[in-house]
């Protein structure tokens, strides 16, 4: 099945519309209010399976981090296509497509506002703490220039910080999110996002009478490549850990202590329990292994620039894109068969945990 990873976020709408229609599960689409890139419509589609009314509601997710996409859409058609769909079981399947569309189609792991999804779950009525880490690096990550002086300079700035602080210091300093800077990296913007109010309407509308919800996130990008991480999306201290150990296993990470991804605020896993606060949840990012840190962090910095300052359609930004493809899934049969195969375990953990839990 390793033709189930799409070419980009058309082919991949295109797709996940077939598949779900031929299954004969219920879909609904959620049009963007601004038009994509390419002067069409851009949706974030829903496809569910099972009775309304379940107790039990299973949310498998993909495009929170656009570019990401090309990875999740790949697992949710195999999952789709699989046999976990093929029993009836007392729960309802609801699965989320291109939550942020804008990043998709553009090959970006923001959204049409340079936002970074899963750093933009934060009461936005109260002024988020600044990133001073962050503010010492920005401008060696966005020079005035690309391929001149100003980026020489800031690439020595750069390979100084990491020599006196080492790279776990700048991944930590650049991942935590931050509010002040609308052209840099990890940017978690000032407002709710569409995608995140679409987000809270969609567990409304498709959970809101649930006792038991989980969410897998597809993601892609940290760890070994081919491997699969669990990680957990409770806040530290919550009673959602625990669910999570139980409906997902033992094996679950946890940011900034055992993951590859850093300690960040604003992640998606706190909006189940603040929009439904009557309901058991639980969320989990299945994060996918790509290629080194290295190179993802290189590749994120050239597609920011590009999209801050640079000139869209020149021939360095068609190669910014094609390495934020390479960057973010494979097209090896090896590494995909890999993928789907981590894809079908992790939501059969799901179901299993959400029926052994009682109504």
């Amino acid at each position: 099945m390793t033709g189930e990873f799409p070419a980009g976020y058309r082919s991949s709408r295109a797709a996940f519309l077939h598949a779900s229609r031929e299954i004969g599960m219920r879909v609904e689409s959620f049009e963007h209010p601004l038009t994509g890139s390419d002067g069409a419509q851009v949706c974030t589609d829903v496809a569910s399976a099972g009775r309304a009314d379940a107790s039990r509601v299973l949310f498998i997710v993909c495009g929170t981090h656009g570019v990401e996409g090309l990875c999740g859409a790949g697992m949710q058609l195999g999952v789709m296509r699989g046999r976990l769909l093929q029993r009836n079981l007392p729960l309802r399947f609801v699965f989320v497509h291109a939550l942020n569309p804008h990043g998709f189609l553009d090959l970006r792991r923001t959204n049409e506002d340079n936002v970074d999804l899963n750093r933009n779950f934060i009461d936005h009525t109260a002024r988020p703490a600044s990133n001073a880490a962050y503010a010492e690096v920005h401008p060696m990550l966005v020079p005035d220039d690309w391929g001149g002086a100003a980026h020489a300079e800031a690439d020595v700035q750069l390979a100084r910080f990491i020599e006196q602080r080492g790279g776990a210091a700048l991944q930590a300093a650049i991942s935590a999110g931050q509010y002040d800077f609308p052209d840099g990296l990890f940017y978690g913007g000032r407002a709710p996002a569409w995608s995140n109010l679409l987000w809270r309407r969609l567990l409304r509308e498709y959970a809101g009478q649930a006792r038991s919800i989980a969410v897998v996130d597809f993601h892609s990008g940290l760890g070994e490549r081919g491997a699969c991480e669990v990680i957990s999306g409770a806040a530290a201290g919550s009673s959602e850990i625990e669910l999570a150990r139980r409906w997902f296993g033992d094996d679950i990470v946890f940011p900034g202590s055992t993951s590859t991804a850093p300690a960040a605020v604003g992640f998606m896993g706190t909006s189940i329990a603040e929009t439904l606060p009557q309901a058991r949840s639980a969320l989990v990012v299945a994060e996918i292994g790509t290629v080194a840190f290295e190179r993802i962090f290189a590749v994120l910095r050239a597609d920011n620039w590009f999209h801050a300052r640079g000139q869209r359609g020149s021939r360095l930004w068609q190669e910014t894109k094609a390495a934020m493809e390479e960057a973010f899934v494979g097209r090896d049969r090896q590494w995909q068969q890999a993928v789907l195969a981590h894809a079908d375990a992790i939501c059969r953990r799901a179901v299993a945990g959400l029926l052994d839990t009682p109504d």
